[in-house]
């Protein structure tokens, strides 16, 4: 999403991220209006890389986790699942 958003604004100089983010009526501006339409809330350019960087560190971590409890205390999900009522029995 982010090489799309930059590129839809190349024609405003959006490759000058860094040097527009403080600027009115850039190229970093009209995303940041895109997405504030798109996702429905306020971001500013700091604050959705922020959150970018979390997501990246977080999902591998979150992964690891969900490795380590299948087979150890999860040996069958679907079971597992049907016993905490998040899915159906196959019976």
């Amino acid at each position: 999403m982010h090489g799309a958003t930059i590129l839809a604004v190349s024609r405003y100089g959006g490759e000058r991220e860094l040097e527009q983010i403080t600027d009115r009526g850039t190229a970093s501006e009209r995303a940041a209006l895109f997405w504030r339409w798109t996702m429905g809330f306020n971001a500013t350019m700091e604050s959705i890389h922020r959150w970018a960087w979390w997501f990246a560190v977080l999902t591998p971590l979150t992964g690891g986790i969900g490795i380590l409890i299948t087979g150890t205390l999860v040996s069958d999900w679907h079971a597992w699942a049907v016993a905490h009522h998040y899915a159906f029995s196959i019976d």
